[in-house]
């Protein structure tokens, strides 16, 4: 069991304003950043729990605290508000080997505390297959192969100044990847990302 709490919240750093990396989303509007109060309800801790099972190797993880992907909202017609949700997420994985092949399964559910924010989940599952000496002995080559679904909206707040993680935004597709490795100086990467996501 593993387990972990952060008494303040601290985001994430950001690019200025003036630099070629930040990332302006609303350029016609003025962007004021709401940060959660320095208190115990929003503190951050996590619980992880990992064991071994006939094999396969599963984890089920617990976080309570502040989201640190920030939400948008509508204050008026020149002012736009990023706040941070309070939030509870659910994992769990679980990891097996089966010869030279890696299956894996990952999902996340993410539920507001406040209702500020659509709860939503994520789901990724795929396998690897993992060859050493492909073409000598000094060299690996690994096939992978992997579906997602990120996200679902599970539950939608009924908001018309919040900028939404609606259902339409949800992302479906697999992602196939060949990954050659030589003597671990070099390596050569392909990937190609299928999407089965709706357009509209």
């Amino acid at each position: 069991i593993e387990a972990v709490f952060i008494p303040r919240f601290t985001r994430d750093r950001e690019a200025f304003a003036n630099s070629r990396w930040y990332l302006n989303f609303f350029p016609d509007q003025t962007t004021e950043v709401k940060m959660p109060d320095n208190t115990i309800e929003n503190s951050q801790w996590a619980l992880r729990y990992s064991m071994v099972v006939k094999g396969f190797d599963i984890s089920v993880s617990y976080y309570s605290g502040v989201n640190h992907n920030g939400y948008f909202r509508v204050i008026d017609d020149f002012t736009i508000e990023q706040f941070y949700d309070n939030v509870h997420i659910l994992g769990m994985d679980w990891v097996t080997t089966v010869g030279a092949f890696k299956f894996f399964f990952e999902a996340t559910h993410v539920w507001s505390k406040k209702r500020e924010q659509d709860d939503f989940f994520k789901i990724a599952a795929g396998i690897e297959f993992y060859y050493n000496g492909a073409f000598c002995n000094d060299d690996q080559l690994i096939i992978s192969s992997e579906m997602f679904l990120d996200p679902v909206v599970s539950r939608e707040v009924e908001d018309p100044y919040l900028f939404k993680q609606a259902d339409e935004f949800t992302s479906r597709g697999t992602v196939f990847s060949i990954n050659y490795q030589y003597r671990q100086n070099w390596s050569f990467v392909y990937s190609k990302v299928i999407s089965y996501t709706k357009q509209y």
